[in-house]
Parts: structure tokens; sequence; C-alpha cells
């Protein structure tokens, strides 16, 4: 049932948003600062993490509003895709 995903879904994003944050904002320290070396090997783990919770944060967003999520049932992939243009 669509109740299952959504609650994998939003479980998941929710304690990875939790997790991933200080990582997020760590390796932006170490990239502002200019130690590329030390954000080149801690954005190789952050960013798929920051990218997944990303996408489901928009996912989520969808599948709580039914008129939007039935109307345009078609765009929440594309919607995904679009915002980690947006933020990154």
């Amino acid at each position: 049932s669509l109740r299952y995903i959504y609650y994998a879904i939003i479980s998941t994003h929710i304690v990875l948003a939790g997790i991933v944050m200080p990582f997020v904002l760590y390796s932006a320290y170490r990239g502002l600062i200019g130690e590329y070396t030390a954000h080149k090997k801690l954005v190789r783990y952050t960013f798929p993490i920051w990218l997944y919770v990303a996408v489901t944060g928009v996912i989520v967003y969808l599948m709580i509003s039914p008129i939007i999520f039935k109307t345009f049932s078609k765009a929440i992939v594309f919607t995904a895709y679009i915002e980690t243009f947006i933020f990154y």
C-alpha cells in the first residue's frame, strides 16, 4: 500500500536529514576555507546522502498533498530531478 511506502520514505528521510546536516555544514566549511583534500574526502560520502534527503523531501511533500499528488503524479520524478539543481 502507498501508506507503507510513505512511512519508509519519511522515516529514512528524517533520520538521514538529522545525521547528514552536521556533515554538510562541516564539508561546506572545509571547502570555504580552502582545505580541498579534506573537503573532497568528506563530500564523497556526504553528497549522496544529502541528495537522497533532498529528493525524498520533495516526494514526501507531494505525497502529503493529495491534490498535487493526484494531479501531477507524473511530475514527481521531474520535480525531484529539478530540485537537486536548484539547491546545489
